[in-house]
């Protein structure tokens, strides 16, 4: 058996236990509320891992290697603070979720329990300052120890300088509905792998995004960052 068969097989056992473990509790008139809701959410993302788990390529480990190494620099090179994008990270089977439901919440407010350090009404987030922290911890670029696909990273707008700056300091903003705000979303970044499928939900949904994997997105936050031809020409007469 390879290491991937044995990994799924674990994951199908896993679900079966806390499947179990979620009846038996419910059967319980005295269970604890919040250890119930920690098993269904356990339970969502065991299934989650469970539906997009696959061999590895070494093709895409290289590629997820080589963005944990420099994109966080790179985009602390190229992104002016001007621009107000913050930057939230999540798993493959939490972005197809996210796009379905057209919001970003908190894990307390979606669960009903602290899923994270989160507060209610807000959800984390990394500014250019500090992107290192969703690459290295939130994209799942390194999920393929897990044989699963890297994860996506939402590309969002700051409402104003209010809230840019509060993600500065505190690395939240407020919970977001993109359904009826759809400008709040710049883009969506995610490994050539994803790009087809992660399109496809947006299509789905309605939503046109721009869906950038890792280099591409660098190569277009440049382009929109060089003075244009006429404004280089104004300069040189003035």
């Amino acid at each position: 058996m390879t290491r991937y068969q044995e990994k799924r097989k674990f994951l199908e056992l896993k679900i079966k236990q806390t499947q179990n473990h979620i009846k038996a509790m419910m059967r319980d008139r005295n269970c604890n509320r919040e250890e119930l809701l920690e098993l269904q959410f356990r339970l969502s993302n065991q299934k989650g891992k469970l539906q997009f788990i696959r061999p590895n390529t070494s093709r895409d480990i290289s590629y997820r290697e080589k963005q944990i190494s420099r994109f966080a620099q790179s985009i602390q090179n190229i992104l002016p603070a001007s621009k107000h994008l913050v930057f939230h990270g999540t798993p493959i089977y939490n972005a197809v979720k996210i796009i379905q439901s057209g919001q970003i919440i908190s894990g307390r407010d979606l669960w009903g329990f602290a899923t994270s350090g989160d507060p209610a009404g807000q959800f984390s987030v990394t500014t250019k300052s500090n992107i290192r922290d969703t690459i290295l911890g939130h994209s799942d670029l390194n999920a393929f120890i897990g044989f699963l696909p890297a994860g996506v990273i939402f590309v969002i707008h700051a409402k104003d300088e209010q809230e840019y700056t509060m993600a500065q300091r505190k690395g939240h903003i407020f919970n977001i509905n993109f359904y009826n705000n759809p400008q709040r979303i710049h883009s969506l970044i995610t490994t050539p792998e994803n790009i087809d499928r992660v399109r496809m939900w947006l299509k789905q949904n309605q939503y046109r995004y721009p869906v950038f994997d890792y280099n591409d997105f660098i190569t277009s936050t440049q382009k929109e960052n060089m003075p244009s031809k006429i404004s280089l020409t104004q300069k040189t007469i003035a």
